[in-house]
């Protein structure tokens, strides 16, 4: 009897030299590597979950870049950067960039990237993440509901108290 499996996702590495790292292997079963010229043609195929640049550390890379964003229509373009910079993240997330990650990230992160990109977000590095936050923070942008000091302590309360009750079923004390 035949197993009818789904196919895997395609995760499609588009490189200058169609090398595919190992740990990108590690990250996603039957992920495949191309040259640009390539890519286009694999992406007209449908077949594609995530197209996932490397970006070498040269500029002149960034104008290709905007080519397989073209292409690759309503498919995630995730960028994996040589010499990663908060600026360039910037820049290639308002060309339609879904994420920004190092191209020699462990393949854990890159699960990690691809999920947040997966579930309709964005993913950006921890440091342009606080660069963010403290710029909203000195401009005044409330980020979430304002939240009273006496509806905060009684959150924490219940949480501590939700937290003792977990950890007495665990047989140990809170």
């Amino acid at each position: 009897m035949t197993s009818l499996r789904p196919p895997l996702p395609l995760h499609l590495f588009v490189d200058d030299r169609a090398e595919l790292l190992e740990r990108w292997q590690q990250a996603f079963d039957g992920a495949r590597a191309a040259p640009l010229a390539a890519a286009k043609k694999v992406l007209r195929s449908g077949q594609v979950a995530a197209v996932w640049v490397r970006l070498p550390a040269k500029q002149a890379a960034l104008r290709r870049l905007q080519a397989v964003v073209d292409a690759a229509g309503p498919t995630p373009v995730l960028v994996l950067a040589d010499a990663p910079h908060d600026d360039q993240a910037l820049e290639l997330l308002s060309m339609g960039v879904r994420a920004y990650i190092n191209t020699h990230a462990a393949a854990p992160l890159l699960q990690r990237a691809w999920a947040a990109v997966d579930a309709g977000g964005l993913w950006v590095g921890e440091g342009l993440k606080r660069r963010l936050a403290l710029a909203t923070t000195r401009a005044g942008v409330a980020i979430g509901p304002t939240v009273s000091a006496a509806a905060l302590a009684g959150a924490l309360e219940k949480q501590s108290e939700v937290s003792g009750r977990f950890l007495v079923k665990q047989g140990r004390p809170p």
